[in-house]
Order: C-alpha cells, then structure tokens, then sequence
C-alpha cells in the first residue's frame, strides 16, 4: 500500500521561477560609506542618474560599449569625464528635485534647482561613478540587454 499524497483542490498555475535580482553593495568602494548617509539623495536616485548617461546623444550606449572592453577603473573614469565633459540636468524622484552638474572634478548632485548652491548635496568622483557603473554593468543594471547588442552589432 502506498503512502496516501495530500491532494490539491485547485492546482495553481506553474510560473518560471524570476532570476534573482543581482547584489550590490552600497558601500564596496564605489562611494564612501558616509558620503550618502550625509545627504538625502538615496542610492538608486543616484543609480538613476547614472544610467541616464551625460547629454550627448546615445551616451549611455558608449558608456557601455567602453565598460564592455574591461578597461581599468582610472581608464573609465577617464572616459567618463570624456563623454561627460560640462555640464548639468535636473531629475524629479518623485517629489524630491536633484540637480546633476559634472565637471573635470566629477558629478556633483544637489538637492533643488541647483546642484552648484544645494546644502543637501554629495560630490562624486569619476574613479567612484566608474565603479558603480561597472557594478551596475556586471550585474546587468546599467542598460536595457536588448538595446545594448544592437549598439555593438556593426550594421547598426
């Protein structure tokens, strides 16, 4: 006789399990451990940010296809002040306005209309935005997989 099995009334639709979301830490080199805690700009605010590339156009597709060439951090902070070169933009994270201005010095986010004159404000180096946006690219958060193929495929 074999083991009675509990039986299911009604059988629940089977869904391929998500791939886990990838692990970054917040503090692993790319910004100091109180530069953030200091301000009220959050991580993935910054995050965002950072993939939203500088002004040029497709910025964030050279950002990638140079973080693809697995060149050095002081290389890719080269590039970044490169590509970004100066300049600003402002964002909206819900009801919190950050202002982005980056220079040969790095990207200096602010609080408000003005990253220049904002008192909630945190500077970022090129060495560390090129750390985090090496960790977003390994991890596959930096920009959208299907966009990025493309970009590299020469008949595009």
């Amino acid at each position: 006789m074999s083991p009675e099995q509990p039986q299911d009334t009604e059988a629940e639709p089977q869904s391929s399990p998500e791939p886990p979301e990838p692990e970054i830490s917040e503090h692993n080199g790319s910004f100091l451990p109180g530069q953030l805690a200091s301000s009220s700009i959050s991580l993935e605010s910054v995050d965002a940010i950072l993939r939203d590339g500088s002004n040029r156009g497709r910025s964030i597709l050279h950002i990638a296809a140079y973080f693809s060439k697995g060149k050095t951090t002081e290389d890719n902070a080269d590039f970044l002040c490169r590509e970004y070169k100066n300049g600003g933009k402002g964002f909206t994270f819900g009801e919190q306005k950050v202002s982005a201005w980056f220079d040969e010095s790095g990207i200096r986010l602010g609080v408000g209309k003005s990253a220049l004159q904002a008192r909630d404000a945190v500077h970022i180096t090129w060495e560390q935005a090129a750390a985090r946006i090496k960790e977003l690219f390994d991890a596959g958060l930096y920009i959208r997989v299907v966009y990025f193929p493309r970009y590299l495929d020469p008949g595009h």
